[in-house]
């Protein structure tokens, strides 16, 4: 393989970055990136807007606000009131035939205030695989923190399809 001072552009379906370093090469419309020797995936690092973080794949991605990525424009909200009419729950479907379940928030309330909020996000088909419960506490009648705890889900093969938390 020869080298490149300065590579403008290449006709090239692949090129190696170093003597033994890692492949870059054409996948389909996209680029891949391979160790020296071809046979594996490497890590790709990429930039944000601030910071320099490690790309994703496609299954860590999975676990990243996934039905919103694949909703168009549209969805279906439903409200649920409690017996004094305050919202108790809130329910984001994809459609209003409520088939795939998006997003749901559940308000607890302590003396009439939000205590706790549960917010639950499910994957392209159902199943749910993120948990965010924020503790809200208070001090003189005011929100004096709020504590968040994640939770991912993971589901186990097993006749029922049990779920237990990602350790």
């Amino acid at each position: 393989m020869g080298t490149h001072d300065n590579l403008e552009g290449t006709s090239e379906s692949s090129f190696q970055v170093g003597i033994n370093g890692p492949r870059v090469k054409s996948f389909g419309t996209g680029l891949e990136a391979k160790n020296a020797a071809d046979s594996a995936l490497v890590v790709v690092r990429v930039a944000d807007a601030t910071t320099a973080i490690d790309a994703l794949n496609l299954g860590a991605h999975e676990n990243v606000d996934s039905l919103i990525h694949n909703l168009a424009e549209t969805c279906f909200t439903e409200l649920t009131r409690d017996g004094s009419n305050r919202v108790t729950n809130i329910i984001v479907w994809d459609s209003p035939s409520k088939v795939t379940k998006i997003r749901e928030t559940n308000l607890t309330r302590t003396s009439g205030r939000v205590s706790q909020i549960v917010r639950k996000q499910y994957n392209p088909g159902g199943t749910l695989v993120q948990t965010v419960t924020s503790v809200i506490a208070r001090s003189g009648g005011r929100i004096s923190t709020i504590t968040d705890t994640e939770t991912l889900w993971q589901t186990f093969r097993l006749s029922k399809g049990s779920l237990s938390p990602l350790t």
